[in-house]
C-alpha cells in the first residue's frame, strides 16, 4: 500500500494510520519508529516540493505527532506542494 502524502488533504498521521490498518506488523504509531516510503506522483497535486522537519516541545495541540507515545520532544512532518516549482522531491528519509 503506498501513503500518498497529499491525498484528499490528509494529514500525514490520517496516512499513516490507513496505512496501519493494511499492514499492522510493519508500521507502528505508538514506537520510536516510523517509516516513510517516496511513492511516484499520478498527479502533479501530489509532488511536494519542500519538506520541513520539527522537533520541539511545542504545538501540542497537533494531533499528526509522529513520536505520540514515545516520550521526549514532539516529530513533525510539514510540505509544501508549489506548482510553479521547476524541482520536486524525489527521495527523502530520516
Amino acid at each position: 500500500m503506498s501513503v500518498k502524502a497529499s491525498e484528499e488533504g490528509k494529514d500525514l498521521r490520517s496516512l499513516l494510520e490507513q496505512a496501519s490498518g493494511a499492514h499492522r506488523n510493519s508500521l507502528t504509531l505508538e514506537s520510536s519508529d516510523i517509516w516513510l516510503r517516496t511513492i511516484k506522483a499520478d498527479k502533479p497535486c501530489m509532488m511536494m516540493n519542500n519538506i520541513s522537519i520539527y522537533i520541539g516541545h511545542g504545538d501540542a495541540a497537533r494531533t499528526d505527532d509522529l513520536a505520540k507515545g514515545a516520550g521526549g520532544d514532539y516529530r513533525f512532518l510539514d510540505w509544501t506542494c508549489n506548482m510553479t516549482a521547476t524541482k520536486f522531491i524525489t527521495e527523502f528519509s530520516l
